[in-house]
């Protein structure tokens, strides 16, 4: 029972957050704050002021109360173990999924398939670079958006139609093909609802700004103190 409530709420989810197919090819639009009911941790991190309104596919409006960084830094430090732990979770149910999925393929869907895994990775490997190369401690704006970049993950891990459509329409999946595909992603989403009940708050808002927390410093829009 409570496995299906979360699925209903966590699909409610994501066609109220209207992105559609924008999770798999879309920009980087920020997340809108889900029921409060449950995923408060997606809500809002430590520190982390709540969402207000949407401007464009760019940008997201948020209250201008600042970050407290040095409490998120503290918090990195806290959950790192289970930050870790949750995502070699998170890798290994994907990976699992893949392999499953590779023996249904033709050898033209095995290729398709590794040329998308490559776009999404070669997507985010020059978004992380794009962080790094940078010399300026992370905006309150960047913050904002790792905090809710795994949401992304979420979402494509609870909506087995809408991964499973998109997996149809890529790979031409053909029909006597969908049925085992649908039972692959909703064991997939089973794993994954599991490993949400046993993260405990904030490790998942947190997961992608562990990677640069290196990056906090100060808020470089606001001018430092006088002395």
């Amino acid at each position: 029972m409570k496995q299906r409530l979360l699925i209903v709420l966590f699909t409610a989810l994501v066609f109220g957050a209207g992105y559609g197919a924008h999770m798999w090819f879309g920009d980087d639009t920020a997340v809108p704050p889900p029921p409060a009911a449950i995923g408060s941790e997606f809500a809002h991190g430590p520190g982390t002021p709540a969402v207000t309104a949407a401007t464009d596919s760019k940008n997201t409006k948020r209250s201008n109360a600042p970050f407290d960084r040095a409490k998120m830094m503290a918090e990195i430090q806290r959950y790192s173990s289970q930050i870790k732990t949750y995502q070699a979770s998170l890798d290994r149910i994907d990976a699992e999924f893949d392999q499953g999925l590779k023996p249904l393929f033709t050898d033209d869907q095995r290729t398709r398939y590794a040329a998308l895994q490559k776009r999404w990775a070669d997507r985010r490997a020059k978004g992380e670079a794009a962080i790094a190369a940078e010399t300026t401690p992370l905006s309150d704006e960047q913050i904002f958006r790792l905090q809710r970049a795994p949401l992304y993950g979420v979402l494509s891990s609870v909506s087995v139609t809408m991964r499973f459509d998109q997996l149809k329409k890529d790979l031409k999946l053909a029909d006597s093909q969908d049925a085992k595909v649908r039972e692959l992603l909703v064991i997939r989403r089973e794993r994954f609802l599991a490993l949400i009940d046993a993260t405990p708050p904030p490790s998942i808002t947190l997961s992608q700004l562990a990677l640069h927390a290196a990056k906090l410093g100060a808020d470089p829009e606001k001018p430092a103190p006088a002395k």
